[in-house]
């Protein structure tokens, strides 16, 4: 019983919302983040009792395991040294000193993120569970986008921010965000983050759909395919959408590689026709509405920065950039890039210097490399249709993360890392089998 509830709670962490429960030395603590921390708690004490009742102590090690066990140390070290070297600052101090509360929650995150790749590692052990939990994750992914298409029809946002609003952040009225009804008025915070489930979550069904037979659940699942690329569009995070040509390019170059091409025009031209169908009913176009986010941007090349939040995001990155350049080989430890760092690449830079970034591409480039592998292995199309759409997604996640921080987000780390483990258990599988033949 505990082991279903953690599982649950965890695979729908994307539709938990951002609201605060309670305040930890003067930080909010939000619902998603309390439900993360209480469900992997869960999990460990019943992996535990499991073992007590058993005599053994049933996990799986793959080697993304330890590269993310490394990562989740070299932060903890590097942290705990510089805290002894340099003085303790605030968000203002960045490039001065180490900013320890920042580093506490970051070093928090980083070590649960950890405890949820493990514990779906070690629990998910068939194909049958595999194939639970990826319906689950479905049906996270229809109640993210139910909550979109709602606040779309229903409230007309023209910006869509899902379960990804943050009703904490918009609740406090004297910040930049602050709205008179945080769950209901037309606010941008969250979109980014909602952007990049829709990108895992477009990848997902992009390379199940790609890979599978003709079935009752094909159209369904093009059905809510289309939804997720509206959503992605309405999301209006550009970053996103930077991600999601990414995530599409690769997803060509596989398609044509494999000899799928075929495939995926058959595809591509269902989803052209849903979206038409989608303009039609909404008499909107989203050619329009891409341009109209995207035209100040165009500038960008001459140096002449019109968009606001580009010139907000630069600002960001030429402090962050000297503060790695003050500390370029160990960073500035844990937290050290601030509560907003606008870009996943740069944080990791700032906190942990030239060490800590390479091992985190390490990290990443293993997930990816196991999945292709994976991908080459099997011979069934729902593990192909997973490890290329978990490859594709992560292209795409790597390529918003130039403009985003990601993988410390609850809501993005979270679904990233079960995914992650689906794949290293398919491996795992298709390695057991193949040893057997």
């Amino acid at each position: 019983m505990i082991r279903q509830f953690w599982l649950v709670l965890l695979i729908f962490i994307p539709i938990i919302p951002k609201v605060k429960v309670l305040s930890l030395g003067g930080v909010p603590i939000l619902l998603d983040d309390l439900s993360l921390f209480a469900a992997a708690l869960l999990g460990l004490v019943g992996l535990l009792l499991n073992a007590s009742i058993t005599g053994s102590l049933r996990v799986s090690y793959f080697q993304v395991t330890s590269l993310l066990g490394l990562f989740f140390l070299y932060k903890t070290v590097n942290f705990i040294v510089l805290s002894l070297i340099y003085p303790w600052t605030d968000l203002s101090g960045i490039g001065k000193g180490v900013l320890f509360s920042e580093g506490i929650l970051v070093l928090a995150k980083t070590a649960i993120f950890f405890v949820v790749f493990y514990l779906f590692s070690s629990e998910i052990r068939s194909i049958k569970q595999v194939e639970n939990v990826l319906r689950l994750f479905i049906v996270s992914i229809i109640a993210v986008v139910g909550v979109g298409l709602a606040q779309y029809i229903v409230l007309d946002h023209p910006i869509l921010t899902s379960t990804f609003r943050n009703i904490h952040a918009l609740s406090q009225r004297t910040t930049f965000w602050g709205v008179e009804d945080p769950w209901f008025d037309s606010s941008a915070t969250g979109h980014e983050h909602l952007g990049a489930f829709m990108i895992l979550s477009i990848s997902l069904l992009g390379g199940l759909l790609l890979n599978r037979e003709a079935g009752d659940t094909r159209w369904k699942l093009m059905l809510l395919l289309g939804c997720c690329i509206f959503v992605l569009i309405s999301a209006s995070s550009r970053g996103a959408w930077i991600g999601a040509v990414c995530s599409l390019l690769v997803f060509i170059w596989l398609s044509i590689k494999k000899n799928n091409l075929s495939g995926l025009l058959v595809l591509g031209g269902f989803i052209c026709c849903g979206l038409y169908v989608l303009e039609l009913v909404f008499d909107l176009s989203l050619i329009d509405y891409i341009d109209s986010r995207t035209r100040d941007l165009i500038s960008i090349w001459s140096g002449d920065v019109k968009d606001n939040s580009a010139v907000l995001r630069l600002i960001t990155f030429k402090v962050l950039w000297g503060a790695f350049e003050n500390s370029m080989l160990i960073g500035w430890g844990a937290g050290g890039a601030g509560r907003i760092a606008e870009g996943q690449y740069i944080r990791e830079l700032v906190e942990g210097g030239l060490i800590g970034i390479s091992i985190w591409v390490y990290l990443i480039a293993k997930s990816s490399q196991v999945a292709m592998a994976t991908y080459r292995l099997s011979a069934d199309p729902q593990i192909k249709g997973v490890c290329f759409g978990f490859f594709c997604g992560l292209v795409g996640l790597c390529g918003q993360a130039l403009f985003t921080e990601l993988l410390v987000i609850t809501k993005v780390a979270v679904p990233f890392w079960i995914l992650a483990a689906i794949v290293h258990r398919y491996y795992n599988i298709e390695l057991q089998e193949k040893r057997t033949q």
